[in-house]
């Protein structure tokens, strides 16, 4: 549990700079808000799924049970975190050609021109 504390401080930082480092200084409230929303969504999934893995696998009816529960909830949150890198690329937006912005020099200069 001391090496999950110290690595989710240490992580948390850096993915939330990366979080707001990758809009314009006119979204950053935006992104900042949509952050910690999608975080605090995260963790209530994840000890939803976790405790209904704890209740299918095994429960409180026993100690037996509750290792059993107890393990297969672990290894349910430990596969979720290994898949989770694997998400990362998934959802990336690369605009293309067509969608890129337009500078807005050649913006101002053809509402000058029209």
């Amino acid at each position: 549990m001391l090496l999950t504390g110290i690595g989710i401080s240490a992580a948390m930082p850096a993915v939330q700079n990366a979080a707001i480092s990758s809009v314009g200084p006119e979204s950053i409230g935006t992104a900042s808000g949509i952050y910690n929303a999608l975080r605090q969504l995260g963790g209530s999934f994840g000890i939803a799924v976790t405790s209904a893995v704890f209740t299918v696998a095994g429960g409180y009816t026993s100690t037996t049970a509750v290792q059993h529960g107890f393990r297969a909830a672990l290894l349910t949150a430990a596969a979720a975190t290994l898949g989770a890198p694997a998400g990362l690329g998934v959802a990336r937006h690369r605009p293309s050609a067509a969608t890129e912005s337009v500078p807005a020099v050649a913006v101002e200069g053809a509402q000058a021109r029209g």
